[in-house]
């Protein structure tokens, strides 16, 4: 519990960055909606001449940017999913690799504690400010709605869609655990972890372009929260529900599993 606790204190400061950033590009994004709302029909016409790759590629062919939930899924709720999935992926990679990177693990290792007892207290801390990112966000997002709504919309559509959000983070950080296992180096481990966001985001875009493109769909956890299915659907997609835990649970396994037998580098 003390390696918990201080892992909580160690990575405040990083999670404040990261919470308050995407909190205040949501607000600034939403307050913009008014404007658009007021212009729908110049909006639409305007949206009318653009490719239809283009607006297969931000859902602008499923989703109304005249509707609120529709407006905030194409604008903001994207970056919720991939800036929240950069945190999410750095915070477990470097809480997990650090103390091999720093030089720190042989002192830790001489405490009384075992391996596996290191992994879940680091992996609570990185659940801990996950579901933090996430609450602050959903919160925000809440505020923004009734700050700037129109008319009527489903606050349980809203509640869904961060909910699938806190599932992508889920397995970009069960991904960033289990690599660091395997690459202790922070300095290799960082731009890798934002490599592996940006490619999985740049799958999902490439399975709305190409049908035959389909089977990305498994590799990208940004499909696994896809807006369109949580609003035109009403739910995440159980399938995919069933993959990212899935995926969680085996990336979790991975990392007790070769933590354990691993040689430590001191």
């Amino acid at each position: 519990m003390n390696l918990f606790l201080r892992e909580l204190k160690v990575n405040r400061r990083s999670w404040l960055i990261w919470s308050v950033s995407m909190a205040l590009l949501t607000i600034i994004t939403m307050w913009v909606y008014p404007s658009i709302a007021s212009e729908q029909s110049r909006i639409d016409q305007l949206i009318s001449t653009y490719p239809k790759e283009l607006l297969a590629a931000f859902n602008l062919d499923e989703l109304s940017l005249a509707d609120i939930l529709g407006f905030y899924a194409t604008e903001s709720y994207t970056f919720v999913l991939l800036l929240g999935g950069m945190f999410a992926i750095l915070l477990a990679g470097g809480i997990m690799a650090k103390e091999e990177s720093e030089k720190t693990i042989e002192f830790l290792l001489s405490r009384p504690v075992s391996r596996s007892q290191i992994v879940s207290s680091k992996m609570m801390a990185v659940l801990f400010y996950i579901l933090l990112f996430n609450l602050v966000q959903l919160l925000v997002a809440y505020l923004s709605f009734e700050w700037v709504k129109q008319g009527p919309y489903t606050v349980t559509t809203l509640l869904v869609l961060h909910l699938g959000a806190f599932l992508v983070h889920l397995v970009f950080a069960s991904l960033g655990l289990a690599l660091a296992v395997f690459i202790p180096k922070l300095k290799a481990l960082t731009p890798l972890g934002i490599g592996l966001v940006l490619g999985t985001y740049f799958f999902s875009i490439m399975v709305r372009l190409s049908s035959k493109l389909a089977f990305l769909t498994y590799i990208s956890p940004f499909e696994y929260a896809d807006a369109v299915d949580v609003i035109k659907k009403g739910g995440l997609q159980p399938p995919y529900l069933a993959i990212a835990l899935v995926l969680v649970a085996g990336l979790v396994a991975t990392t007790y599993f070769f933590y354990n037998r691993k040689d430590i580098t001191v």
